[in-house]
């Protein structure tokens, strides 16, 4: 491992013995030793050395070359450099070297602070550091970790990185990890952004348990390996936690995991919720992720995500699973518009893996050629992985969709519009039943699939349909609104692994008469209707008397609603579950008073006048107003008022 640049060290002994160890005076700030408040970099450096406690910059600080190159620290106390309210950057000015040294044990923090500048031919470029690393709200920007070096951004030496706020971003590893290179690595709320890497981890790599909360990867490149995002690695197995975040744009660009690559062979687990992959590729498998696990006991859950435009020139457009005895469960989520040779959707290319889906959409994806695979085994790298023992070979039909050389379990699922090729290709299918398709590729045989070829289940574009990620909303006539029994809406929890209550949104399941296929459960409609009474035109009208009326909707919903008090009106009540689509009408008679031979006849106003027709989730409120007249009983002449929500 290098740290410093050529020679540095051996020059750095010579100048010292001939000129003896620099001094930096504090002025009339804080001792070296203690807290320090510092505005200059001769105290910076010799607080950063030796200090304990808090580090306060009160100004920028600018690293040159005839202040001893890098700030390096040789005390093994936790240190904090805070930039304060309104935060401080730390610039390295002085070629072939990093910004920040931490030659020792202790936890380095930064609160508000950036680090820059740093070019060491080395491993690091903006810091490099012995223990722990906490960043809080601060930045790691524009680093090189240059002569074949690693962690452009940030090296840590076997230990954790937790960052909270901050973004490390635009810095470059000559070797790999172009962002951050740690042990455990924990992002809350960070970007990583514009990093890049000769080989794996264009965003950064972690040796231990990955997790990732609120943050966002994008524009990371690794350029001749994988992991264009983030590179989970380790031989023992490693936990993976991707939740709420979002990964768009990320290049692995001689490799697998546009996104990211997992390759941990101890059987790594990994779960990634209400999550986004958008727009990235690899040259190899895996588009937006690629798991390499193995031993039996890898396990992949995605839940409540979107995976859109991500390409693979080999397999797996969205998602490819790699190696043997590997499990991937996607349950609530989105796949479209992902591109393969093979596999457009999701690819797993080894005949002892498994891949469950429940309540998903899996639509539009693209498959751009035909594969080559022996009867009976899976496709063949060049590497040996997924390659079973071959018998005769045969050029089958590539899967515009899904392509699982294991067992693939569907639920509840829309699997349709393949481009290019048919929708599943599997070692064996099996369906536990309300699955929809448009060919017979999926073995969707139960009485409750359907598998027609003229199938289309009308599916909006993608896009924000309320919830933390886009979706495919179906249209109000869909054949997947309800297409599952109310009765039957549990049956795929035990594939999920839970009881599936909510659908990608967090929309209750069922709604309406039962639950939808796919990804997305629509809501019905309701009109709330308000009820204002009024005998300004002509008539006293009774406190006691009380009003009903119906309102009617087009789907066959109807409900009578009564104002008890007629003189005060108020909330007469909502009609719910109006399937969308639908208009509904207020209908209200003439009522009847003194013995029935006088009515009080409404004449009304109603706002809005118009009739809307009704959409997904919509709360229409609707204010009726009803003047009163004292009408004799042959005059009577019955109306119905037009109205809706």
């Amino acid at each position: 491992m290098r740290r410093f640049g050529m020679g540095r060290a051996t020059k750095l002994v010579a100048v010292m013995a001939l000129v003896g160890a620099p001094t930096y005076a504090l002025l009339s700030q804080s001792p070296a030793g203690a807290s320090a408040s510092v505005s200059s970099e001769s105290a910076f450096r010799a607080a950063f050395k030796t200090g304990t406690g808090t580090i306060t910059l009160l100004a920028d600080i600018t690293l040159t070359c005839t202040g001893d190159n890098e700030a390096l620290r040789t005390s093994n106390a936790d240190i904090v450099i805070d930039g304060g309210a309104t935060g401080h950057t730390i610039t390295q000015t002085c070629n072939f070297e990093r910004v920040l040294d931490n030659d020792a044990s202790g936890q380095l923090t930064l609160t508000n602070v950036t680090i820059t500048g740093g070019t060491p031919e080395g491993d690091g470029g903006g810091i490099w550091s012995g223990g722990d690393v906490v960043l809080n709200g601060s930045t790691i920007t524009d680093n090189v970790a240059a002569d074949g070096s690693n962690g452009g951004g940030l090296y840590l030496d076997g230990h954790d990185l937790t960052c909270t706020n901050s973004t490390i971003s635009n810095n470059t590893a000559t070797d790999r990890r172009g962002g951050y290179q740690a042990n455990n690595v924990k992002l809350d709320g960070c970007t990583v952004s514009g990093n890049t890497a000769d080989g794996e981890g264009g965003g950064g790599e972690s040796f231990g348990n990955l997790t990732i909360t609120n943050s966002t990867f994008t524009n990371n490149t690794s350029q001749n390996d994988e992991g264009g995002g983030f590179e989970a690695d380790g031989e023992v197995g490693i936990a993976v936690t991707i939740s709420g975040s979002t990964f768009s744009n990320n290049h692995a660009q001689d490799g697998d995991g546009g996104a990211g690559n997992v390759d941990n062979f101890g059987g790594a687990t990994v779960s990634i919720t209400d999550s986004t992959f958008s727009g990235n590729d690899s040259t190899d498998d895996g588009g937006a992720l690629d798991v390499q696990s193995n031993n039996g006991i890898g396990a992949t859950t995605i839940t409540g995500s979107t995976f859109s435009g991500n390409t693979a020139s080999s397999t797996g457009g969205a998602i490819a699973l790699e190696y043997s005895g590997a499990m991937l469960t996607v349950v609530n989520s989105t796949i479209t518009g992902n591109e393969a040779g093979n596999g457009g959707a999701i690819y797993s290319g080894h005949e002892g893996n498994a891949v469950n889906l429940a309540y998903d959409t899996i639509d539009s994806n693209t498959a751009t050629g035909s594969i080559e695979r022996a009867k009976g085994a899976s496709a063949a790298k060049s590497d040996g992985r997924g390659a079973d023992a071959p018998n005769a070979s045969a050029i089958l039909t590539a899967s515009g969709n899904l392509d699982v050389d294991g067992v693939l379990t569907v639920f509840g699922t829309d699997v349709t519009n393949p481009i290019g090729g048919v929708n599943c290709s599997a070692g064996t299918l099996v369906s536990e039943g309300y699955n929809y398709t448009d060919d017979d590729s999926c073995n969707f045989i139960q009485a409750s699939d359907s598998h027609l070829s003229t199938n289309d289940p009308e599916l909006g574009a993608l896009g924000d349909n309320t919830g933390p990620t886009e979706t495919m909303l179906p249209a109000n006539d869909s054949p997947l609104i309800d297409n599952i029994p109310a009765a039957a809406c549990g049956n795929g929890d035990d594939l999920a692994g839970f009881d599936v209550t909510i659908d990608q949104r967090g929309v209750t399941r069922p709604q309406l008469k039962g639950c939808d296929t796919g990804a997305v459960e629509v809501r019905g409609a309701s009109v709330s209707v308000a009820k204002v009474v009024t005998g300004t035109n002509g008539a006293t009208v009774p406190a006691s008397a009380g009003y009903s009326f119906t309102v009617a909707c087009s789907d066959g919903t109807t409900k009578t609603l009564t104002v008890a008090n007629a003189t005060t009106g108020g909330t007469a009540g909502t009609v719910e579950d109006v399937f969308p689509g639908s208009t509904c009408s207020v209908v209200e008679a003439p009522v009847a008073y003194d013995n029935a031979r006088v009515l009080l006849q409404p004449k009304v106003t109603y706002d809005p006048a118009t009739p809307p027709t009704l959409a997904e989730g919509q709360a229409e409120a609707v204010t009726v107003t009803n003047d009163y007249s004292l009408v004799d009983l042959l005059g009577v002449v019955a109306l119905r008022p037009r109205f809706t929500g």
